[in-house]
């Protein structure tokens, strides 16, 4: 039923599905719950993991990030009903910061308010909060570009 919800959030964000419990050997075997893309102003493709446990742990995380690299995705979602782990969040931090990947960590509260709304507005501004901290997490990743550049002569 949690596949359901991913193709529900995909759908109310105007992304298009690409696979529903992918699996095979591009996967090395390992099931991806939903797979959607977007051509919004960039485009991009999604994976979303939804998990109905009471608590998330990095290792779910580290999953996803393996499979958005082999399936050549761009944004991660892992959706709960529960809540995820400390580490989990300072893991999603350093893979924003570090690599081209948005993690998206989507939570029992925020799953309420999405719910509730009966509408996209919860969901859209959580995404919008979570961009807004991508966008400082990353700003380090031209800052150091740009002072080698510099150092270098450019």
């Amino acid at each position: 039923a949690l596949e359901l919800l991913a193709v529900r959030m995909a759908s109310d964000l105007g992304l298009s599905p690409v696979g529903l419990r992918v699996r095979g050997v591009k996967t090395g075997g390992a099931e991806v719950d939903f797979i959607a893309e977007g051509a919004h102003l960039i485009y991009s493709r999604w994976i979303f993991q939804c998990k109905n446990t009471a608590k998330v742990d990095v290792a779910v995380l580290s999953k996803e990030i393996g499979m958005a690299t082999l399936l050549q995705c761009d944004v991660i979602v892992i959706a709960t009903t529960g809540s995820f782990s400390s580490t989990v969040r300072k893991y999603a931090d350093q893979v924003i910061a570090n690599t081209p990947f948005q993690v998206v960590l989507i939570d029992q509260p925020v799953l309420d308010a999405y719910a509730r709304g009966g509408s996209v507005a919860a969901l859209r501004n959580h995404l919008h909060s979570t961009a807004s901290q991508a966008l400082t997490l990353k700003s380090s990743q031209v800052e150091e570009v740009i002072e080698d550049l510099y150092e270098d002569g450019i």
